[in-house]
C-alpha cells in the first residue's frame, strides 16, 4: 500500500469514528414501528390468553401491582397497599394519575375494571375474584381526590 493510499484510509477512519459523515435522515417524529412475530388478537386487557397480545398490553396499560425481578410485589398504580386478611387486600391509590383523554383515575375506576373483570360474560377472571368494595375518604379537603382507595 503506498503512502497515499494509506494517508486516504487513516483520514477516513479518523472520519468515520468522528462522526463526521452525513448521516441517514432520522424517521419521521411522532411515529414509532415495531416489529412482532404476530399481532394481537384484541387491546382488551380483560379478554386475551395469548403471548402476543400479552406484549402490546403489557406496554399500553398500567397495573396496581407488578412483580419486580425479585418476583415480589411492588406498588405501581397503589401507592400502597395491605392484606387486611386472607380473603381482602385494601389499595391506596397512587395521587395525580390521569388518562390519556385527561380523565382521572380513581377508586371508581378500578371497580369498575374489577367488575367487569367478575362478570362472566365479559371475562373468565369471575373464578379468581369474589366482589369489589369502593371505600371514600372520611372527610374531604379542597381540591383533594375524592376517594382513598379500594
Amino acid at each position: 500500500m503506498t503512502s497515499v493510499a494509506r494517508l486516504v484510509a487513516l483520514f477516513l477512519a479518523a472520519v468515520l469514528s468522528a462522526g463526521l459523515l452525513p448521516r441517514a435522515e432520522a424517521a419521521p417524529e411522532g411515529r414509532i414501528v415495531i416489529a412482532v412475530p404476530s399481532e394481537p388478537t384484541t387491546f382488551d386487557a380483560h379478554v386475551f390468553s395469548d403471548q402476543p397480545t400479552y406484549n402490546v398490553i403489557l406496554n399500553v396499560y398500567d397495573t396496581l401491582l407488578e412483580r419486580g425481578p425479585d418476583m415480589q410485589l411492588r406498588s405501581l398504580l397503589a401507592e400502597s397497599y395491605r392484606l387486611v386478611d386472607d380473603r381482602t387486600w385494601q389499595f391506596k391509590l397512587r395521587p395525580g394519575v390521569r388518562f390519556t383523554n385527561g380523565e382521572a383515575f380513581n377508586a371508581g375506576v378500578v371497580k369498575w375494571n374489577v367488575e367487569r373483570m367478575l362478570d362472566p360474560n365479559a371475562t373468565s377472571f369471575q373464578e379468581q375474584l369474589e366482589r369489589i368494595r369502593e371505600r371514600r375518604k372520611a372527610t374531604a379537603e379542597p381540591g383533594a381526590p375524592e376517594d382513598a382507595g379500594l
